[in-house]
């Protein structure tokens, strides 16, 4: 629970998180369970030994209609017309469950046009997109689509849960930073050059445009430390996490959940 002298706003339950933005667990967040008089609760655990006086900021969490629109990319619908319509997905690492949405018009029988999960039919206009999560959009129609995304400048650190096997994350920073600089290097699980050492090493999985895949590993300090190309073993600590991408971030099964804190991102003064 924070407590805040002034009171608080109501109607944040469910739809806002909290920040810490100040001191040792800067980035920390939860989505908001309650928000009542001069507190505030949340879901997940308070971190132990926060200040009195911390600093915490409170926001609404973007849902897949805000950041997509009624389909301002242009996406093939599922219209009756288009074969096979492009899939927005979302992966809960969690549960390792995925939820395809896709963009449906009236023509197809739904009462409105918006997005909606491929399986089940459920409107999903609403559905949340978390601090640090990052969404894949699989297109089956030829040739590629712009999609511009605008909105606030995100000035403080951000923790990112990596959970065992596969995490779809991005950093939510405005401006692209190398490995070096997101903390790659210290964050995740390192390779050390002996394949009995448990956990194993996380493996970052970028998807390039051509639809490749490069693989990159953090080295454990004996190995020089530092990021590398999994397969040639050349050195990735200046390789770009370009603004407006995602990885995924795959952990052994064995291995247990951990964060990923990412820088602040600078700015200018």
């Amino acid at each position: 629970v924070f407590t805040f002298a002034s009171g608080v706003p109501v109607g944040l339950a469910g739809s806002s998180v909290a920040e810490i933005t100040s001191g040792t667990r800067e980035g920390w967040w939860s989505v908001i369970a309650s928000s009542i008089a001069t507190t505030i609760t949340t879901v997940e655990t308070v971190p132990a030994g926060l200040a009195v006086g911390a600093s915490i900021k409170v926001y609404k969490l973007k849902t897949l209609n805000d950041f997509m629109g009624a389909n301002a990319a242009g996406l093939a619908a599922l219209d009756g017309v288009n074969q096979k319509p492009d899939e927005v997905q979302f992966l809960d690492a969690a549960t390792q469950q995925t939820t395809i949405a896709v963009y449906a018009t009236t023509a197809v029988g739904v009462p409105a046009s918006g997005w909606y999960d491929f399986v089940n039919q459920s409107n999903l206009d609403g559905k949340f997109i978390y601090p640090g999560q990052a969404i894949k959009v699989r297109r089956y129609t030829a040739g590629a689509k712009p999609f511009v995304s605008t909105g606030y400048v995100k000035t403080n650190k951000t923790e990112v849960d990596i959970f065992p096997q596969d995490n779809w994350v991005e950093p939510q920073r405005a401006v692209g930073a190398t490995y070096a600089a997101l903390n790659v290097a210290t964050s995740f699980n390192t390779e050390d050059g002996n394949d009995a050492t448990n956990p194993p090493a996380d493996q970052l999985q970028v998807l390039r445009a051509n639809q490749a895949t490069d693989v990159f590993v953090a080295l454990a300090a004996g190995l020089g430390g530092g990021v590398v190309n999994f397969v040639t073993q050349a050195d990735a600590s200046g390789e770009v996490f370009t603004e407006g991408t995602g990885i995924n971030v795959k952990r052994a099964a064995s291995a247990p959940a951990g964060i990923w804190t990412v820088p602040a991102q600078p700015i200018a003064p």
